[in-house]
């Protein structure tokens, strides 16, 4: 039995992460290259590290590895979902990736698994958390059940496994542990609920104050556990029907010309091809070379390149050799402009370096270059300002919070994660942060979008998902999409949903599958299949405020009514929260439900708002509603004001407040529609004439 405390403080997993495991998984990835399969294999079976298994199961279960072993391991040569369940059950109880993973299978309702076990979470009377669970398969040997105690218990098994791997300090069950409390998938108040059956059947929730307070906790550790970590060298996970992004690819045709240039002496190309190797570019075959950049930037710097003497400076103080910066500081001090001679004055006084040491003049240069925009300054003067002692700096104005959250906030619109993760630290130390509901959830979206955004183990996922997908693994896709929609990666509840529409219409693939949707539509008691998992992504996705998924499950609902028992008031409830967020459709749609429930007041006032352009504020709406919605709240508009011109008088004149000049209609009105109207009404004209005119009748 494992027990825990309520507060979740960051603590060191009992093994690796997962990007350390699959190092060569990663490298092959970045630089394109071709992974040893039998060789990872191999590395992975042989290591002693407690997750190895873990990483393992999670390559059979995404279909990752086409070799099959021989020997020892010849239990494990079975392919997929039966053989990850025995590698899980191997890892036993020190692995806590297998225990994360265990939860991701009864999350998408593994039968074998599911049906043989069970966990439970429950509030002690001293307020601690008391875990239990029971790991069982049926589609695994008798004699690997032993390698976990049978603790029999009840209810939520997906929700404890991931709870137990979170307070072990494994960073995908933090993730899940912490998406399931505030998206409503477990119950986070008395944590004793009985929830059976497939997680990715569960009705997601708002965040509550409740479920967010038990949360964030959980997300500053595993934000911490990301900030920490060296820079991926993988791109953001991304949707995997569109390109990958292109981040600081550099094309060989500019690489050619950038080396031609530098050859031949030029500056500006040996700054530039300094920081190309400094950074590395595995698209081109670069890795990352600091001394190559050091060279570069100082042959740039020789000629007066100021941002290349920069560039080399900060390289030397990285390393401790402030000494050797000095000249490259004074060069850019004395030449160069804007936030480089500022930053580049803060260090002289800072180092006093050519002069005494000024922690003042230090400061005063600092906020100077984070005022101009330098991230780097933002950074640092927020620390100073914050209380965390940078040395040789006297923050202007003395130690501020308020300061350092300014900074903290400046330097994340610059991009970087730290910036936003020192932000939400701090504004979680305000003292209603857990209990302020909305307070509460920007600091939980915040340190959320820092992990998404940096982790290297998601972008793992995500980077071996496209890499699947490409090579027409669309099997292996949607396990890795499943498991980050779990870990609550707003990308991974699209990527999902799209690979389950997909396979609805791929019924010879289906059947060769281990994968199956085992989560039925809502309310039903029928078979699962395809389309039902591709509605409990977009659900995710739509509680996750994405508005086109708020249509398609809102259309689903509708469209399979009664034989789902699903309530009108749900697909009513999806339009609502589009609408909410000023989307245009969402509007109409949200008006003609209302209208039919017999509001038709309210129904009215939003048919005008779309149609007499009066559209709130930009700041506060979505995009100016297109031609199509305009039109259709229009004919609506028209419909119901005959309805009362005919006795209707149920509600107040539909027009009321409406400027609805056609004037505003034109300017959304493509060219070759008018070009088409002229043409049709001087035919007519014509027509009309020819037949009217000899016939000497009068037409009507």
């Amino acid at each position: 039995m494992m027990v825990r405390t309520n507060l979740v403080i960051a603590v060191v997993a009992l093994g690796a992460p997962l990007h350390q495991l699959l190092q060569p998984v990663e490298q092959g990835l970045a630089l394109g290259t071709v992974v040893d399969h039998a060789e990872l294999t191999a590395q992975l079976q042989g290591s002693s590290d407690p997750n190895a298994k873990g990483a393992l199961a999670l390559l059979r279960l995404a279909e990752w590895m086409p070799e099959v072993e021989t020997g020892a391991e010849e239990a494990s040569a079975q392919r997929g979902i039966d053989a990850a369940t025995t590698l899980i059950l191997r890892g036993g109880d020190e692995c806590t990736l297998c225990t994360a993973m265990a939860g991701f299978l009864a999350s998408i309702g593994y039968p074998a698994l599911v049906n043989a076990s069970s966990g439970s979470i429950v509030v002690t009377p001293e307020g601690e958390l008391d875990v239990t669970l029971r790991i069982r398969s049926e589609a695994a040997p008798a004699a690997e059940q032993a390698r976990w105690p049978p603790r029999q218990s009840t209810a939520d098994f997906a929700g404890s496994a991931y709870a137990l791997a979170a307070f072990d300090g494994d960073l995908l069950g933090e993730l899940a542990h912490s998406h399931f409390l505030v998206s409503g998938l477990m119950n986070g108040d008395t944590f004793e609920a009985e929830l059976s059956g497939a997680a990715l059947e569960r009705n997601p929730a708002p965040m509550t104050g409740a479920t967010c307070a038990a949360a964030v906790d959980l997300m500053v550790g595993a934000a911490t556990k990301v900030v920490e970590q060296p820079a991926s060298p993988l791109p953001g996970v991304s949707l995997l029907e569109a390109p990958p992004a292109a981040g600081t690819a550099l094309g060989l045709d500019m690489l050619r010309l950038l080396e031609s240039l530098s050859s031949e002496g030029d500056a500006d190309a040996l700054a530039t091809l300094g920081d190309v190797y400094f950074h590395g570019n595995p698209g081109v075959g670069i890795r990352q070379d600091s001394e190559a950049a050091a060279g570069m930037w100082k042959q740039a710097a020789d000629q007066g390149h100021t941002s290349a003497a920069m560039a080399l400076a900060m390289l030397h103080m990285t390393t401790g050799a402030v000494e050797k910066a000095a000249p490259y500081l004074q060069q850019t001090a004395h030449d160069g402009q804007g936030n480089h001679k500022a930053l580049a004055q803060h260090y002289l006084a800072r180092y006093g370096l050519g002069r005494q040491r000024d922690p003042e003049a230090a400061g005063i240069h600092l906020r100077e270059a984070a005022d101009g925009g330098d991230s780097n300054a933002q950074l640092m003067l927020g620390h100073a300002y914050g209380g965390i002692e940078v040395e040789g700096v006297t923050p202007p104005g003395g130690v501020s919070k308020r300061h350092a959250q300014h900074y903290y906030q400046q330097a994340a619109r610059s991009g970087r994660v730290l910036g936003k993760f020192n932000a939400a630290v701090l504004a979680l130390e305000e003292q209603d942060a857990r209990t302020d509901a909305k307070k509460c959830a920007t600091i939980y979206n915040d340190l959320s979008e820092v992990v998404f955004s940096a982790s290297r183990d998601l972008r793992l996922l995500g980077a071996m998902a496209r890499r699947a997908m490409d090579v027409g693994n669309i099997q292996g896709a949607a396990v890795l999409s499943m498991l980050l929609s779990d870990m609550g990666h707003p990308m991974g509840h699209q990527n999902a949903a799209k690979i389950w529409r997909r396979s609805a219409g791929a019924k010879q693939e289906q059947e060769k599958s281990f994968l199956h949707c085992w989560a039925p539509k809502p309310g039903s008691n029928g078979p699962a299949e395809p389309e039902a998992c591709s509605f409990h992504y977009w659900r995710r996705a739509a509680a996750a405020g994405n508005v086109d998924a708020m249509h398609k499950v809102s259309q689903a609902l509708l469209q399979w009514g009664e034989d789902i028992c699903a309530p009108a008031s749900q697909a009513f409830y999806w339009m609502s929260q589009a609408a909410g967020r000023s989307d245009p459709r969402g509007v109409f749609e949200h008006a003609a439900m209302l209208e039919r429930r017999g509001a038709a007041q309210q129904a009215h006032a939003a048919y005008v708002q779309l149609v007499s352009g009066s559209w709130p504020e930009k700041s506060h709406a979505g995009p100016e509603p297109p031609i199509e919605v305009r039109l259709a709240a229009a004919g609506a508009l028209l419909r119901a004001s005959f309805r009362y011109v005919l006795g209707d008088r149920t509600s107040t004149p539909p027009w009321t407040g409406c400027s609805c000049s056609w004037r505003a209609f034109i300017p959304a009105i493509p060219g070759w529609i008018w070009r088409w109207l002229r043409d049709a009404a001087v035919g007519l004209t014509v027509a009309a004439l020819l037949y009217c005119v000899p016939a000497r009748t009068v037409c009507l």
